[in-house]
């Protein structure tokens, strides 16, 4: 256990890196003798500063002061670790805990996931679906923020169910404010709080999304309400999808809305539509029939194909005349005593996805994501380039840090020479970096991105590149470790400035 923290001293949750440093040594004990004896072979330069201030006696100080604190903790190698989670990419390899960590042991989980500040009919239907669900025992799973993530955890308290709550901080870290009472209801109701993070780590943009991956994980489906474009609830829909979840979208208020043009793609890729909570539990009630609480159901409303009765066949009357009968052969009395199997809606499952035993199943792995493969067919036939007007004109500028710029960075300024050597040096730096990152042309098209700007962080990257999140994870820290980027304060990206 000591070895995973210290490990996690130096990536940071969240980081597939972490992985990748297990894997080459071996286990995360022979990793800690390799690197803490000088070896740094496997770690970026960006995090080599971390490897000096890591130790294994802060290790033990975090295990004596979680010990104190009724703080669990559970490595990957643990029989406590939820099963669901570590069938996914970057499982997080040790998680930090408070209340029953074994509360979905034998249940079905299903996420809820939505916007902060929901509008239009999001808060009825949220009420609807997670008070229904909470009602009929299943455990919802979700981001512990305001808005839609809040309402389902009320919820299951309110049925007194347990709910799990997945922290984008430290467990010790009291965000969103004033949410420490909640968290005790959570734990006093059967419920459990986790975060991946070190307990005293504070709140980073970039560890929200690295969370969505664990919600989603941690579920059999995933059910976005009043989500828009630009709603944080979208990348949990994203991984879902890559762990091959169900995945549900309540519908918009305005499908013609520009704001819900990301939604309607789901929807078209093969999410399920949701109008009421019925339209969830129908899609899990063949498979999960055991797990479910059907007593407050209406079981019209259930899907029909599953409502098999017994049927027993009264015995005629002895006055009343018998039809011939045919004796029939013993196997086929058993088999009519047979329960009639319970199957899905589908022979098949809605979302075949490629398992991620190995490194060449992950690069599959990576490519599933449905916006990723809609971007990729509108590209068809006009593959982007550095040089390409359209790549620089959606390349977004940000300021430093240290100023405030308040102009509009909307419109692209024009190429200069300075822009087109520029343009050449990044296509040499990729050139140089493509023994170390698998895909080339995305390395190529990320490092155009950040080349062209001040500075760029991970959540602008996403929305200006064409590829998904694991996949720009990976291609951002194998770019670290050839020298080609670095990440500063506050998670900003910059080409490293011997190479620009």
């Amino acid at each position: 256990m000591e070895y995973y923290i210290y490990l996690l001293q130096i990536f940071g949750g969240g980081n597939p890196k972490i992985h990748e440093v297990i894997k080459a040594y071996g286990n995360a004990r022979l990793a800690y003798e390799h690197i803490s004896s000088g070896d740094m072979s496997h770690i970026p330069s960006n995090r080599h500063e971390y490897v000096r201030r890591a130790s294994l006696e802060r290790s033990k100080v975090i295990m004596d002061y979680c010990a104190g604190n009724n703080i669990g903790i559970v490595t990957i190698d643990d029989r406590n670790y939820p099963e669901q989670l570590k069938n996914i990419y970057n499982p997080p390899v040790l998680l930090f805990t408070a209340g029953d960590i074994n509360c979905l042991q034998g249940k079905l989980a299903v996420s809820i996931v939505g916007p902060r500040k929901p509008f239009g009919n999001a808060i009825r239907l949220a009420e609807n679906i997670c008070y229904n669900l909470a009602r009929s025992d299943i455990v919802l799973v979700s981001g512990f923020a305001l808005g839609i993530d809040r309402i389902a955890h009320n919820n299951s308290i309110r049925h007194h169910k347990p709910t799990v709550a997945v922290l984008a901080c430290g467990i010790t870290i009291d965000y969103p404010n004033n949410s420490f009472g909640l968290r005790k209801n959570i734990i006093d109701n059967g419920g459990l709080i986790l975060s991946e993070l070190l307990p005293d780590t504070p709140c980073n943009s970039d560890y929200f999304k690295f969370r969505n991956r664990i919600i989603s994980g941690l579920s059999k489906g995933t059910v976005v309400i009043g989500g828009y474009n630009g709603s944080g609830s979208l990348i949990t829909a994203n991984h879902a999808f890559e762990q091959d979840r169900e995945v549900f979208f309540t519908i918009p208020d305005d499908t013609l809305d520009k704001k819900y043009s990301r939604v309607i793609r789901f929807l078209r890729d093969g999410a399920h539509s949701v109008y009421d909570f019925y339209d969830i539990i129908n899609e899990f009630y063949p498979t999960y029939r055991d797990r479910i609480d059907d007593t407050y159901l209406d079981k019209e409303q259930l899907t029909s194909f599953v409502m098999h009765e017994d049927v027993r066949e009264t015995p005629p009357a002895e006055d009343e005349p018998t039809v011939c009968e045919v004796k029939e052969p013993e196997s086929a009395k058993k088999d009519e005593k047979k329960p009639l199997p319970k199957v899905k809606a589908a022979d098949a499952p809605r979302f075949k996805i490629t398992g991620v035993k190995d490194k060449e199943k992950e690069i599959d792995y990576f490519r599933v994501t449905p916006e990723n493969v809609l971007k990729k067919r509108k590209k068809a036939g006009k593959p982007a380039t550095l040089n390409d007007t359209a790549v620089k004109e959606r390349i977004p500028i940000i300021a430093p840090i240290a100023e405030t710029d308040n102009t509009d960075v909307s419109e692209a300024e024009p190429v200069t020479d300075k822009e087109e050597k520029q343009s050449g040096q990044i296509a040499e730096a990729a050139e140089n970096a493509s023994g170390a990152v698998g895909n080339a042309s995305g390395a190529a098209e990320i490092l155009g991105i950040i080349a062209n700007s001040d500075g760029v962080t991970l959540d602008a990257l996403l929305s200006a590149c064409s590829l998904s999140f694991g996949e720009l994870s990976e291609i951002l820290a194998d770019l670290e470790i050839s020298g080609t980027i670095s990440c500063g304060a506050g998670g900003i990206y910059t080409v490293k400035k011997e190479r620009q």
